[in-house]
C-alpha cells in the first residue's frame, strides 16, 4: 500500500493540481520550492525524493502487469473514497492515463 502510494503520488498530483493549487503549493514549500510551481515540477520533486530513498518509481518495478491497468481503473471508480478526491472523476478515460503513468513511472 505504501509503495503504491509513493509511486502514484506524483501522477495524482499532476492530475489534481489545478483543482487544489494552494494545497499543493504548501507541499512544494515543504520541499523548498518557491516561485512558479506546477503540477509537473512538484511531481518531479516528489519522485526525486522517492528515488533518493531507494523506492521503486513504477508499478512495473513491483511486478504489476500492464494488463491489470483496466481493472485498477474499475477499482478506482468503485472505491467510495473517490468522492473525496480534489478533482471530480466519473470517466474511466480520465483515470487510465494516470495508471498508465504509474505503470511506466515516466513523468511527461
Amino acid at each position: 500500500h505504501g509503495l503504491a502510494n509513493s509511486i502514484a503520488l506524483p501522477f495524482v498530483i499532476m492530475f489534481n493540481y489545478e483543482t487544489a493549487v494552494e494545497k499543493y503549493k504548501m507541499i512544494a514549500s515543504a520541499f523548498g520550492m518557491s516561485g512558479e510551481v506546477t503540477g509537473k515540477t512538484l511531481a518531479i520533486a516528489i519522485q526525486a525524493f522517492a528515488r533518493s530513498l531507494g523506492l521503486p518509481l513504477a508499478f512495473k518495478d513491483l511486478g504489476v502487469p500492464e494488463e491489470a491497468l483496466p481493472s485498477l481503473v474499475e477499482q478506482t471508480l468503485a472505491d467510495g473514497a473517490i468522492v473525496y478526491n480534489a478533482r471530480t472523476v466519473i470517466d474511466p478515460g480520465e483515470i487510465l492515463p494516470v495508471w498508465e503513468a504509474c505503470f511506466t513511472g515516466e513523468i511527461v
